[in-house]
Formats: structure tokens, sequence, C-alpha cells
């Protein structure tokens, strides 16, 4: 059997495209990290009333997609009410994506005492989550967007009270003040 052996102009052309690619790479996450919210989706609420992204305009955002069968989401809800609460007056909006039937997130909330808008969002919500970086298309995922619509921090999988506050710590100061990075 003949031993392979790969050239030295091989060997060049094959770190050239490995690095080329690498950067690809690279280049792609960073891109995606600076993502501008598309705020045309529309999601309904709990009434069935319409709702677009762009009412929370100019506000700081914590979008959080969930569904009520999944167990971290429904742990972690207690943090984004404790979150809601701290932040009530300053310009931070919570809101909740329940990527679920109405009927069951209805239920559901009776459970809870929410003090932030839930939206249903099923197929659509999760084309959102996948744009904002979610590719494995995991639950729960939370997304911190700044008031020009730009995604500044994202979280997949459960998170509790300490880590929502590792997430808007960059921006806590700016979150008081309303002003925009």
């Amino acid at each position: 059997m003949k031993n392979f052996q790969i050239s030295n102009t091989h060997q060049y052309w094959i770190k050239n495209i490995a690095f080329a690619m690498l950067i690809t790479v690279v280049l792609v996450t960073l891109q995606n990290n600076n993502k501008i919210i598309d705020k045309s989706y529309v999601f309904i609420d709990l009434q069935q009333k319409t709702h677009n992204l762009e009412e929370w305009k100019g506000k700081w955002v914590i979008l959080n997609f969930w569904a009520t069968w999944c167990q971290p989401c429904r742990e972690e809800i207690p943090s984004f009410i404790q979150l809601q609460s701290e932040f009530n007056d300053n310009n931070l909006q919570v809101i909740g994506i329940a990527i679920d039937q109405i009927e069951d997130v209805n239920e559901f909330v009776k459970s809870y005492r929410f003090n932030y808008p839930i939206l249903i969002g099923q197929d659509q919500a999760i084309s959102l989550a996948v744009q904002l970086g979610n590719q494995r298309q995991g639950l729960p995922f939370t997304v911190l967007i700044s008031p020009s619509g730009k995604v500044l921090n994202r979280h997949l999988g459960a998170i509790n009270h300490q880590q929502l506050q590792e997430l808007i710590n960059p921006y806590k100061d700016k979150i008081k003040g309303l002003s925009n990075p």
C-alpha cells in the first residue's frame, strides 16, 4: 500500500483555506452580535389583541422566549417578575413570548402574578428567536435589547435573578438614565 503524502504547496493552500474559513466564522459571529431587532413581528396577547415590538421602541427590553411545558422556563418566571418590579420606573420592559397555544398560556398564567406582557408567538416567535441568535431553537431564550433595537446580550437556557443582573449590569446606568449604547 502506498503512503499518501501532501506536498508543501497543498499544505500551504489547506492552511490558508482553513484560516479563511475561521475568519469568516468569526466575522459572521461578530456581525450577529450587533444585530438590530426586526420590530415588524406581530404577536397577540392573552386577550387576543395584536402587538408589535415597535410598541416598546425607546425602551430597554428583556425579551424572554418560553413555553408552559418547559420546566426551566417555569422556574425562571419569578426572576423576571422580580426584575420587572425592580426596574418598573426605569425604562426597562420585560416581555414574555410564549411558544405555545393561547389556551394553555391563559390557564398557566393563573399560577403567577405576571407584571409584564405575555405575548403568544408560536412559529413566528421561533423565527424571531433564531434571528436573534438562538440557532439551536432551545428554550428558554432571553435577549437584552437597547432602545435603538440593538441586541446587546443573549442567554440560552434557564436564567436566575443573579444571571439576569449580570446580563444587564454593563448597561445598568444607561437603563436608569435611558441613554442609548
